[in-house]
């Protein structure tokens, strides 16, 4: 997985996954997720209707149900990595930025010399600017 951006950058086209790995392993589902945050455009992922029958890569085949949960995975992971380039702040992002933001506590009282340490702040806890004291 870790070839995939050089194998685009090396031969400046888009690169697939053609999986293979058992369907009844749970990694039928997470590498090629993981193929996705890497830089894969294709999978290759077989589907089939029975996979007691005898066929060609059948074993790595998912049935229908399997086959919607992957692709909706696939799609939420493509969202998830968003995009490659900065934006502004959302509206939202900016209303959860003034609630969210932190500030350090210490957990003693210090003097006006004393340096804020590991010490000085352990069992602290943080609070938002809107947050009031315990």
């Amino acid at each position: 997985l870790k070839l995939i951006p050089s194998l685009r950058e090396i031969f400046g086209v888009p690169v697939g996954l053609a999986d293979h790995i058992d369907a009844e392993s749970e990694l039928a589902l997470i590498i090629p997720l993981l193929a996705v945050s890497m830089g894969v455009t294709v999978i290759e992922k077989h589907i089939t209707h029975d996979r007691s029958l005898k066929g060609e890569d059948i074993e790595a085949a998912l049935n229908p149900d399997e086959f919607k949960k992957f692709v909706e995975y696939i799609q939420e992971a493509k969202k998830a990595l968003g995009k490659s380039r900065f934006r502004d702040f959302s509206e939202a992002e900016l209303k959860y930025r003034e609630v969210s933001r932190k500030k350090t506590v210490a957990s003693k009282s210090l003097s006006i010399s004393e340096s804020l340490t590991g010490s000085a702040t352990e069992g602290s806890i943080l609070l938002t600017e809107n947050s009031s004291e315990p």
